[in-house]
């Protein structure tokens, strides 16, 4: 039986530990949380308290073919992104490295920082200007020159959307600015093409190995959310910077944070991923991808009232 240890088990880790566990898998779930640990342990996970910036915490994780590092800071939490994605990388590398035969590294596409709207491929240069940017460049490095570098995958994603996750909705309903320019680029992937990718990145890819994952349709943020208003029965958006150039193109970390700020104009190739391994996504465009969110969660009224 294939297992997997998933370090990190919001709103990405968790689906991706329920698509390993329909296959039969056994999946250890790692969360700080014991009232998360019990629900996940209700679902089937074999569930593990530990907290990634406390090493002596991680004693207990398992020998396994997959080890996703997944976690994502948190903003309200006392600690830094360095601690969480460098520190914390650092500490599970020391303790499980040589207990997993694939470590696959949850990083995002907000290390290129800005490219001047250009196309983007894993070749270009990085140029992260945010502190969240900047961790996770930093620990792609730590990976990559650990003794588990020729075993891992890295994996660029852009902005993460899906069912209850669309950044800034509030502000649409409300009507009131959404921050940043209405002319910037973002890139985005829906989860379940996220959770795709991951599968086919430990199934398939050579080790080791960097891929970006976005949908590979950029689209202006305006264009997004007038989208979104018109499946809502909503008026129109209006932004903060409606005419200014040069905005958001990708995400600092695993929340879809692309549609909130706006830094880094870019667009985001997926042709490696697409080439190498054979991905496709099921929602290949923000307007498919928001057609299936609206009627996962909403009547598709104006009042947006949860089904």
């Amino acid at each position: 039986m294939p297992s997997r240890l998933i370090i990190g088990t919001g709103y990405l880790g968790k689906r991706l530990a329920r698509a390993w566990l329909s296959r039969g898998d056994a999946v250890f779930a790692v969360t700080r949380s014991p009232e998360r640990a019990s629900v996940l342990a209700s679902e089937g996970f074999s569930s593990l308290v530990a907290d990634v910036t406390q090493p002596e915490t991680l004693s207990r994780l398992p020998s396994v073919d997959t080890l996703v590092y997944c976690v994502a800071y948190d903003r309200k939490s006392h600690d830094s992104p360095f601690s969480v994605y460098v520190a914390g990388l650092r500490n599970v590398l020391q303790t499980a490295a040589g207990k997993s035969a694939c470590i696959v590294h949850i990083s995002s596409t907000g290390v290129y920082g800005d490219q001047a709207g250009e196309w983007t491929s894993e070749s270009s240069p990085t140029h992260p200007s945010r502190p969240s940017a900047k961790a996770l460049l930093e620990a792609e490095d730590l990976l990559r020159s650990s003794s588990a570098g020729p075993r891992s995958i890295v994996l660029r994603l852009a902005g993460i959307y899906g069912p209850n996750r669309i950044p800034l909705l509030e502000n649409l309903r409300r009507e009131l600015p959404l921050p940043g320019d209405a002319d910037s680029v973002i890139n985005l992937i829906h989860v379940d093409d996220a959770v795709t990718a991951v599968l086919l990145a430990d199934e398939k890819a050579a080790r080791p190995n960097l891929f970006n994952v976005s949908d590979g349709h950029p689209v202006a943020r305006a264009a997004f959310y007038s989208e979104l208003a018109r499946l809502l029965s909503l008026r129109g958006p209006h932004f903060e910077n409606p005419t200014q150039r040069g905005g958001s193109g990708g995400s600092e970390n695993r929340s879809g944070e692309a549609l909130t700020r706006g830094t880094g104009h870019k667009r985001v190739s997926n042709d490696k991923i697409c080439r190498e391994l054979g991905f496709s996504c099921r929602y290949p465009n923000y307007k498919e991808g928001l057609l299936s969110i609206v009627q996962h969660d909403f009547r598709g009224d104006a009042s947006g009232d949860r089904v």
